[in-house]
């Protein structure tokens, strides 16, 4: 039976290393404080041959949804057809919109704009995106507010907003479903009820469990996180997954059929992690300093990462991470800013690898959105031992 060798070679074989260049700022003046806000929702994403592509709003210039690609791992930035500028992705100011990407590379987009929602798909050509037609999904009789975006791999786009009615008498949690070419779409109510509402009372986030739309939400009427996923012909009755967050300030992304969750206790402050396997967990505090705020997290399909705004002072945070690992959360944060200036809204990939694209606001004029590629992924390599017939395996994540 053949030994087997595991060699680390750590410069050499690191899958998918990235150029220790300086990142470029996305945009050096977005003019808008929230421009890559808010935690819930997907602002960034990593094409299958690595380029980035970041939507962020835009005020007083090029106003409303802007997107931009790099493909030097954030070296330089532009158009999404490789131009000078930024691509219109909509026109209006809506400061609510979620991304996701498919395994083609397409992008779908879910926004409110005067509480309507609507959707545009991004088609990926040639190493370009071009924008499609607006297509309407809630439009009249109810306000609508906070959409997220998530996709099956058969083709279904799904969207799940907040409703109300324009009276405030009827509210809840919606959601809707389409296939190509998104012309119609069929509502899904997930929760409801009669009493005083308000559309922006519920702000959800879509991941796929498996291959199932599951969707947690802020229930700001109950003031708790609960959770729901599709069976395939209606959504199941929501269950308490936490207590009530911050405005938006949560964050879920899912490996395999675990659900993560991180979100900013309203309450106490602190920035707590849990899990949903059929069930979920008890609760793990990430941080416990009150005024840290924003969390967001990704994965490579292993591993979990956590990045947060770190309060240093009135109107001073510092962007930190922690990692997860063999289920055990770091310690210690560490850091990615050390300039103590109003770094807010960290943007994360719903799953990553090779390395971790973040993007972020600086809350001071002119409102730069900011990018880092410092947190690699590196992976360990298995040499079987044979020989001229032996091989070698990329198996697993590397921990430094």
């Amino acid at each position: 039976m053949r030994k087997i060798l595991t060699i680390f070679i750590a410069l050499i074989l690191v899958a998918g290393i990235v150029s220790v260049a300086k990142a470029a700022d996305v945009d050096s003046s977005s003019n808008d404080q929230d421009a890559t806000g808010y935690q819930k929702d997907r602002k960034i994403v990593k094409s299958s041959n690595g380029t980035i592509v970041v939507l962020y709003s835009r005020l007083t210039s090029d106003v409303g949804i802007r997107g931009k690609k790099s493909t030097d791992a954030g070296s330089s930035w532009t158009n999404l057809s490789g131009g000078a500028g930024s691509t219109e992705i909509d026109p209006a100011y809506p400061n609510e919109f979620s991304i996701c990407m498919d395994a083609s590379d397409n992008i779908y987009v879910a926004y409110q704009e005067n509480e309507d929602i609507y959707f545009r798909k991004l088609a990926y050509s040639a190493g370009n995106w071009s924008v499609g037609e607006q297509k309407t999904v809630a439009y009249g009789g109810y306000k609508c507010r906070y959409p997220s975006i998530t996709r099956e791999s058969g083709g279904k786009v799904w969207i799940a907003y907040g409703f109300a009615e324009g009276d405030g008498s009827y509210g809840g949690l919606m959601s809707a479903y389409a296939t190509d070419p998104y012309s119609t779409w069929n509502q899904e109510t997930i929760v409801g009820g009669s009493g005083t509402y308000s559309a922006d009372e519920y702000e959800p986030a879509l991941v796929l469990r498996s291959t199932s739309p599951f969707v947690v939400y802020n229930d700001r009427h109950t003031l708790k996180m609960r959770s729901s996923e599709w069976n395939g012909s209606s959504w199941s009755t929501p269950i308490i997954a936490g207590e009530d967050a911050g405005i938006c300030s949560f964050s879920v992304t899912a490996i395999t059929s675990t659900v993560h969750l991180v979100y900013d206790d309203a309450s106490s402050g602190y920035i707590y992690h849990k899990y949903y396997y059929g069930s979920w967990s008890s609760t793990e505090t990430l941080s416990g300093v009150v005024n840290d705020v924003y969390p967001s997290l990704t994965t490579d399909g292993t591993d979990l990462w956590c990045f947060i705004s770190s309060h240093v002072a009135t109107s001073q945070y510092n962007i930190r991470y922690k990692k997860r690992s063999g289920g055990t959360w770091d310690t210690n944060w560490s850091s990615i800013t050390t300039d103590n200036a109003y770094n807010l809204y960290s943007a994360t990939p719903l799953k990553t690898s090779s390395y971790i694209p973040l993007a972020w606001t600086v809350g001071d004029s002119p409102y730069p959105v900011k990018f880092d590629k410092s947190v690699t992924i590196p992976k360990i390599y298995t040499w079987d031992g044979g020989g001229a017939e032996g091989s070698w395996t990329d198996a697993y994540n590397w921990n430094f």
